[in-house]
């Protein structure tokens, strides 16, 4: 239990309740002595050592803060794994705050309804984010791609905007014409991906090419989602 004082309030208590995620209760006790229970928080210690520098490290930092993403361990966020569709899904669905109960059933023969990240997928289905492979496929252990990952996005601000629009045709293939790979975007992901590029929530993999096969990694994955979350007034 870690206990404080404030002007206005004579205690505030907060109780760990969660040594694995770091979730606390927190009791507040004014000065006239009423007490209220919050719902159980999420406060991060950690300390990143191996993002130091690195061009993804201010977005990793603000969102761990948030604790929308967290470390392997308290010292290791391991920016250079690969994220998994489920993963993402679930990065993205806390990141918007769109989390939800977990499911009596699922649709897919591959979501198992006791998996973490079962109310994730059928919350990010419900709302129009992402698709599974078939109607009872998902894929939730396959590695997530960067045209998949696109395609989530541009979803997750057309959800969250209902005034946002993907970029037009003509508008499409200028954007795209600056990579030389472009063509192995699917052509599910162009707009998606266009209009993400434009919009400066996902950047080229390097220099004049967008790779959108490769696998997304979890510093990828974060700094995108926070680009995402500034566009919308995070």
């Amino acid at each position: 239990m870690k206990q404080f004082e404030g002007e206005l309030f004579a205690e505030v208590q907060f109780h760990l309740i969660s040594t694995e995620d770091t979730w606390y209760s927190v009791i507040v006790t004014d000065r006239s002595g009423n007490r209220a229970v919050t719902n159980p928080i999420w406060v991060t210690t950690a300390d990143f050592q191996d993002i130091a520098g690195h061009e993804s490290e201010q977005a990793i930092r603000l969102m761990a803060k948030a604790g929308i993403v967290k470390g392997m361990t308290s010292t290791s966020f391991a920016r250079n794994d690969m994220v998994t569709r489920a993963q993402f899904v679930t990065l993205l669905i806390r990141a918007l705050n769109l989390c939800g109960e977990p499911p009596a059933s699922t649709a897919f023969a591959d979501v198992p309804q006791d998996a973490f990240y079962a109310g994730a997928v059928e919350s990010a289905v419900k709302y129009g984010l992402v698709k599974g492979y078939s109607p009872q496929s998902f894929g939730p252990n396959a590695l997530v791609t960067r045209q998949e990952m696109m395609v989530m996005l541009a979803n997750a601000l057309q959800f969250m905007e209902r005034s946002f629009k993907l970029l037009p045709a003509d508008s499409v293939d200028l954007v795209l014409s600056a990579f030389s790979d472009s063509d192995e975007l699917s052509t599910w992901a162009r707009e998606a991906a266009a209009t993400m590029i434009a919009r400066d929530i996902v950047r080229a993999y390097e220099p004049g090419r967008l790779c959108p096969l490769m696998p997304v990694t979890r510093s990828e994955a974060a700094a995108a989602i926070y680009r995402l979350l500034v566009l919308l007034d995070w």
